[in-house]
């Protein structure tokens, strides 16, 4: 269990998002804090009820959606989460051609070297997020455990164990689209 009196390391955000070293500062309190921050933002402009969760063939990366995918739910959003990996432009087009669809986030480090994981955010036509977006969710961060993390963590273990069961998510085929 986490402990709400850690401390927390900085997590700064990128052109369209944030990555880092996997096993260093990528991990699953960081992922957690850096998505809930993005789920925070995204709640502040919520035309949309709907938000689409992808990530790549990375290690991990699936696994780490579904930690995605719960946090965002806990802002009550319709999380849409791939069935299997896809690519960033197959995620990009799910978005664009959903009305309902407020944005995404995308598990990946695209040209990174391969021990890099992270989110990259994709807005309601499919393209990156702006600057002022992604300075938003950093300022977003928080200094302590969200609240959704351990459900996140749960979820991601019993999918990975292939015990499902009250997900806060639904599954589609972004890769098919």
């Amino acid at each position: 269990m986490a402990s709400n009196d850690m401390e927390m390391d900085p997590i700064h955000f990128g052109e369209d998002g944030w990555r880092a070293i996997k096993d260093k500062d990528y991990n699953d309190l960081n992922l957690a804090r850096a998505v809930d921050a993005v789920g925070k933002v995204f709640s502040r402009q919520a035309q949309s009820p709907r938000i689409y969760v992808g990530y790549d063939c990375r290690e991990g990366a699936s696994r780490d959606a579904i930690i995605a995918a719960t946090m965002l739910a806990n802002y009550g959003f319709d999380v849409k989460i791939s069935k299997t990996h896809c690519q960033t432009p197959a995620l990009c087009q799910a978005i664009a051609q959903d009305p309902l669809a407020l944005g995404g986030v995308m598990l990946t480090s695209g040209q990174d070297p391969v021990d890099y994981l992270g989110i990259e955010v994709r807005m309601d036509d499919g393209g990156a997020s702006p600057k002022s977006f992604t300075d938003r969710a950093e300022a977003a961060v928080r200094d302590k455990v969200p609240e959704a993390f351990e459900v996140g963590v749960a979820f991601a273990d019993a999918m990975q164990s292939n015990v499902m069961g009250g997900l806060p998510f639904s599954f589609v085929d972004i890769a098919a689209q």
